[in-house]
C-alpha cells in the first residue's frame, strides 16, 4: 500500500453561546415536515448500489488488509465515495441542533502517474476519515452531542498527493423543539463580533447574527419517506455558498440579509438591531435559503438546506469611500435520494466505531 501521510488543520468556526437552552421545554413545536419522497428515479436505485458497492470494498480490505486490491479510482469518485458513504452511515442531518459546530482538517492522499489513486489507499482514508471525526466529536465541547454531516473538497494534485479538506460539522442535540415566536420585546442584538446584546449584556458571548443562525438551523424542515426506504444526502459541491447580505432585495429595495453601509463610521447605534429588524433579517434569511437560492441556481427539487453558518463582520470599501457592516452567510445544500434500507442501511452514531 502506498505511503499516505496525513496531516490536521483543525479550524473552530462555531461555538458561541445562544439563548436558546439546549433543554426541553413545556410546550413545543416540531420543525416543517416536506412531502415524502418516493422511490421512483432509476438513478437513486444507482446511488445505492455505488455507495453499497464501495461499503463492501471498505468492508472487503477491513477483513483483509494484507489483500492487494490493485484497483484505482478518480480522484473526484474518491473524494466523492467517502463523503457520501460517511453522510449514509453516520449523519444525522434531522434531529434538532440548538448549536452546531465546524472544524476542518487534510487528509492526504496519494495520486499516480496516471492521475488515478489506489482503493486500498482510499479505503484507509476513509478509516482515518472516522479517527478525525471522531476526534473532533469528542472534543465539540457538546454535552448530548450529534454528528450532522462531512463535506469533502478535493485540492491540486502536488508532488505526487493530494489532499482532501474535510469540514465535519457536530451540534447539540435538542430533545424537542421549544415554543417559538420571532424575537419579542428586549431581543435587540448587536449585529455581529460578539459584541452581545445592545444594553451591553452577553458580550463576548453571542450577537445578533448567531442568534439568527440559531434560530434557522432549528427549525430546518425534515425529510420524511416510508419504509422501506431512507434518504441520504448527496453534498452539493459547490457548498458552501458565500453571501454577503446585498444579494437578495424584497419589493422595496431592502436587503433580505442584514446589510447596512455608511459614508461616516459606523456608530454604537447603527450596530444594534432591534428585535424588529431581527424578526426581519429572520424571515428574509428563510426566504433566501428557501425560495431565492433555489430559483438563482436553478436547482432541482431534490436540493436541499443542510446549515447555515452567518458571521456579523465590518469593513471599509475603499473605492467608495464606505463603512459597511453586514452578516456574511455560508450556507451548504446537498442533493436528496431515497434509497432502499436494504442496499444503504440507516446510519448509526460515529461512536460505534471506537
Amino acid at each position: 500500500m502506498k505511503i499516505r501521510i496525513l496531516v490536521f488543520a483543525v479550524v473552530t468556526l462555531t461555538t458561541a453561546f445562544v439563548l436558546t437552552n439546549c433543554s426541553k421545554k413545556d410546550q413545543v413545536t416540531q420543525p416543517e415536515s416536506k412531502t415524502n419522497a418516493t422511490l421512483t428515479n432509476p438513478m437513486d436505485l444507482a446511488l445505492a448500489k455505488r455507495i453499497a458497492d464501495f461499503r463492501q470494498q471498505i468492508d472487503k480490505l477491513r477483513k483483509s488488509p494484507d489483500l492487494k486490491s490493485n484497483e484505482t479510482m478518480t480522484i473526484e469518485d474518491a473524494r466523492w465515495n467517502i463523503e457520501t458513504l460517511f453522510n449514509a452511515t453516520y449523519g444525522f442531518p434531522d434531529e434538532v441542533y440548538c448549536s452546531t459546530r465546524h472544524d476542518s482538517a487534510i487528509l492526504y492522499l496519494t495520486v499516480g502517474d496516471d492521475g488515478l489513486v489506489n482503493v486500498d489507499d482510499v479505503a484507509v482514508n476513509y478509516d482515518d476519515c472516522i479517527d478525525q471525526v471522531l476526534d473532533f466529536y469528542h472534543n465539540s465541547g457538546f454535552t448530548n452531542k450529534g454528528f450532522l454531516f462531512l463535506t469533502v473538497k478535493a485540492g491540486q494534485v502536488v508532488n505526487g498527493s493530494v489532499g482532501l479538506k474535510l469540514n465535519v460539522v457536530t451540534g447539540e442535540k435538542l430533545p424537542s423543539l421549544p415554543a417559538w415566536t420571532p424575537f419579542g420585546y428586549g431581543d435587540n442584538w448587536k449585529y455581529g463580533e460578539m459584541l452581545g446584546k445592545c444594553d451591553g449584556s452577553f458580550f463576548n458571548e453571542s450577537d445578533g447574527a448567531k442568534q439568527i443562525e440559531v434560530q434557522i438551523n432549528m427549525r430546518r424542515p425534515v425529510i420524511h419517506v416510508t419504509p422501506p426506504q431512507r434518504i441520504i444526502y448527496i453534498m452539493d459541491p459547490m457548498s458552501p455558498y458565500k453571501l454577503d447580505g446585498h444579494e437578495f432585495k424584497n419589493s422595496f429595495n431592502e436587503n433580505l440579509i442584514f446589510y447596512y453601509e455608511s459614508p461616516t463610521p459606523i456608530t454604537d447605534e447603527e450596530r444594534c438591531l432591534s428585535y424588529a429588524k431581527m424578526n426581519f433579517h429572520y424571515f428574509g434569511e428563510d426566504e433566501v435559503i428557501y425560495d431565492r437560492m433555489p430559483a438563482a441556481y436553478n436547482r432541482s427539487a431534490n436540493w436541499t438546506f443542510m446549515n447555515c453558518y452567518i458571521e456579523g463582520v465590518s469593513d471599509y470599501i475603499s473605492l467608495a469611500n464606505l463603512f459597511r457592516i453586514r452578516h456574511t452567510n455560508y450556507l451548504t445544500y446537498a442533493y436528496i435520494s431515497p434509497v432502499p434500507i436494504d442496499q444503504v442501511a440507516l446510519p448509526v452514531s460515529i461512536e460505534t466505531e471506537e
